[in-house]
């Protein structure tokens, strides 16, 4: 038996969430992770653990929020929704 074409693509959108999910995992644990080595190589104090791990969040903001815009003013967002909604409800 076949599933129906929207059950499929269902499942296609719900693998690249769960992708999507994982890069921010991971993008988000890797500097806990290395912030002990980082620590004893570079004689690193408290402070400036935490000035590197604020400058981290402060960039990581700054930057999704210029992503944003320039992607509002270009329109490419609207144009990759409308891509997107075609794409999944084209029949394959």
């Amino acid at each position: 038996m076949q599933q129906p074409q929207q059950a499929k693509n269902a499942w296609r959108v719900l693998f690249l969430l769960f992708l999507a999910n994982m890069f921010n995992f991971f993008d988000r644990t890797i500097p806990a992770i290395i912030i002990e080595p980082l620590r004893m190589e570079w004689d690193l104090s408290d402070f400036q653990l935490g000035l590197g791990g604020t400058a981290f969040t402060v960039v990581y903001a700054l930057a999704g929020i210029q992503l944003g815009a320039w992607l509002t003013l270009a329109r490419v967002a609207r144009s990759w929704v409308g891509a997107w909604r075609s794409g999944v409800a084209l029949p394959r």
